[in-house]
């Protein structure tokens, strides 16, 4: 049991018993008073077996009624002291991780800063989860690992929607070679810890045109994924007819591979395939405004696993013992003062 206010209270006590002390002191030091006569013959009074009895028990009642005195305020001060009881608590919670992994090759050069200011609003809207950030080319690199700090993830798509330049010069001085987006997807699913020893919820959020010149497809790298609970969500950033692009793919008629491609993982993984307008000049590319929902009801859909956060100190309030304690010693003490009075 802690005190949070005990040397306060004990400061505080310390003065007031001082005071009282000082106090019934001055009351009690003999004065002159010449009125007073003396008794004659007392020491037979004293001497009787009678007074002997009564005098021992007035002394007994007086030490009981100082202890029972001491017993009250020590436990009104420690009351007074706010006593709490300081318990350790895993904290249990349902959880998913979601790594944004984004292409920022040549071929969506103009398109990602328009993308990542669209996954802000996504983000946003997924409270309560993990969330990483990792870009590629033709090596994935993770920018921000799994954290639940939004500040920090909102901040750095910001930064990424604004200054996508600065990014897509440092991937690709890291990478050797074109577009890897197989590979790379693969290196995204690599950045979710404890892929082995935890059996978690994982949703990947791959954000690409898919036109890569890896030997790794997208279906090898979902093969791979789906080890590990993996499900994608794949976002196509799409400069032409959305609506007449999602009739196709839903008639598996598609003339791109790469979309169609796109398409197949997300539904064959768990998750599915959304396509995010990317040219709104070109006059035929059409916005679908509940996009952003119907991808974080789509996360949210998924299965989340329970998970044991960090332990945490929980302090408290324990004043039950104390209160009895003071309560008791207090009822006693009346009583006590009113036997040594009769």
């Amino acid at each position: 049991m802690q005190y949070a206010w005990f040397f306060f209270v004990l400061l505080l006590a310390i003065l007031l018993i001082v005071g009282w002390a000082l106090l019934r002191f001055k009351l009690d030091k003999p004065r002159k008073d010449k009125t007073l006569s003396l008794l004659a013959h007392t020491d037979s009074i004293a001497a009787l077996p009678e007074y002997k009895r009564a005098e021992k028990k007035y002394r007994r009642l007086l030490r009981l009624s100082l202890i029972l005195f001491v017993v009250t305020i020590g436990s009104i001060t420690a009351l007074a002291a706010r006593p709490t009881s300081v318990s350790e608590e895993d904290e249990d919670y349902e959880t998913r991780d979601i790594m944004i992994c984004a292409d920022v090759s040549g071929s969506m050069q103009g398109v990602d800063e328009e993308v990542f200011a669209y996954m802000r609003k996504v983000v946003a809207g997924l409270k309560g989860q993990r969330i990483g950030i990792t870009l590629f080319d033709g090596a994935p690199i993770m920018f921000s690992p799994l954290t639940n700090d939004y500040l920090a993830i909102d901040e750095t798509l910001k930064t990424m929607s604004e200054k996508l330049d600065t990014y897509q010069s440092a991937i690709w001085r890291a990478s050797s070679s074109s577009s890897q987006i197989g590979s790379s997807a693969i290196g995204c699913i690599n950045n979710f810890d404890k892929l082995e020893a935890e059996n978690r919820s994982r949703a990947l959020v791959l954000i690409t045109d898919n036109l890569s010149g890896d030997k790794i497809s997208l279906t090898q790298a979902a093969e791979y994924g789906m080890r590990y609970n993996v499900v994608f969500y794949n976002v196509n950033a799409y400069d032409g007819n959305v609506e007449t692009l999602t009739s196709k793919l839903s008639a598996g008629n598609s003339s791109s591979r790469a979309e169609y491609e796109m398409y197949k993982v997300g539904n064959a993984t768990g998750g599915n395939y959304y396509i995010v307008c990317a040219d709104n000049d070109s006059g035929v590319c059409t916005r679908e405004d509940d996009t952003v929902s119907k991808i974080v009801d789509d996360i949210m859909k998924q299965e989340a696993v329970r998970t044991k956060g960090a332990p945490r100190l929980v302090r408290s309030d324990a004043p039950q013992i104390v209160a009895i304690i003071a309560l008791v010693a207090f009822s006693a003490l009346i009583f006590v003062i009113w036997r040594v009075k009769l």
